[in-house]
C-alpha cells in the first residue's frame, strides 16, 4: 500500500522546494543568502533524520497511541523508513560541506553517493523479491536519484571548478582556499581562510 499524504511529507516537500531555491540563488547570484541556505539544509538534515519514519510509511503521531495501530507495523518499513531517513539526512550534510568547502567535503560527498547507491541497489534488490511493497518502495528511487546525483556532481567537479563557480564574487577566498590547501599545516593560511569565509557567512 501506497504511503499516505501526511503533514511530514508535505512539510518536506515545502522544505526541499526552499532549498532548492536557495541553492539555485547561490549558484545564480552568490552568497546573498548564505544564513538561510545554511539553515534550510541543516533543517532538513535534522527532519531527515528525527522523522523518516513519519516521512515514508505515512503514519502519524497519532499512529503510536494506540497498540492495534502500533501492531499494523511491519518491521521492514520501520526498519527501511528509519535508515532511508538516515541516509537522505547524511547527503544533506555532504551537501552542506560540498556548498560551503568546510573540511573531507569531497570525503562526505563520495561516501553519501555510495551510501545511496548502496541502499537504493538493495531496494532494487527487495523490491525485485517483493514486487508487493513496490508503490511503497518507489519513493525512495526519485529522493535517492536526485540527492545521489547531485552528491556525485559535485563530487566529481573539480575544487578549482567549483571554487570559481560558487565563490566567483569573492576572489580573496578563492585565494585563501588554495593557499589552504597547499599549505594545509600553516597557521596563517588557516586564519586567513577562516577570515576570509568571515565576510560572507
Amino acid at each position: 500500500m501506497k504511503a499516505k499524504n501526511t503533514v511530514f511529507k508535505k512539510i518536506e516537500l515545502y522544505g526541499s522546494l526552499v532549498t532548492l531555491a536557495l541553492l539555485l540563488f547561490r549558484l545564480i547570484f552568490g552568497t546573498g543568502l548564505n544564513g538561510l541556505l545554511i539553515t534550510a539544509l541543516v533543517v532538513m538534515a535534522i527532519f531527515y533524520m528525527g522523522f523518516g519514519f513519519f516521512i515514508f510509511t505515512g503514519r502519524t503521531l497519532r499512529d503510536l497511541a494506540t497498540p492495534q495501530s502500533r501492531r499494523s507495523f511491519k518491521p521492514f518499513r520501520i526498519a527501511s523508513s528509519i535508515l532511508m531517513g538516515l541516509v537522505y539526512s547524511f547527503c544533506t550534510i555532504a551537501i552542506l560541506h560540498g556548498v560551503f568547502f568546510y573540511d573531507s567535503m569531497n570525503f562526505m560527498l563520495a561516501f553519501a553517493f555510495f551510501l545511496t547507491f548502496l541502499a537504493t541497489s538493495f531496494t532494487l534488490v527487495y523490491h525485485k523479491l517483493n514486487p508487493e511493497d513496490g508503490p511503497y518502495l518507489k519513493q525512495f528511487y526519485r529522493r535517492s536519484a536526485f540527492l545521489g546525483l547531485f552528491c556525485l556532481i559535485m563530487w566529481l567537479t573539480p575544487v578549482n571548478t567549483r571554487l570559481e563557480v560558487l565563490f566567483r564574487k569573492h576572489p580573496d577566498f578563492i585565494e585563501a582556499y588554495k593557499d589552504f590547501r597547499e599549505n594545509p599545516e600553516d597557521n596563517q593560511a588557516e586564519e586567513a581562510l577562516r577570515r576570509a569565509r568571515s565576510f560572507f557567512r
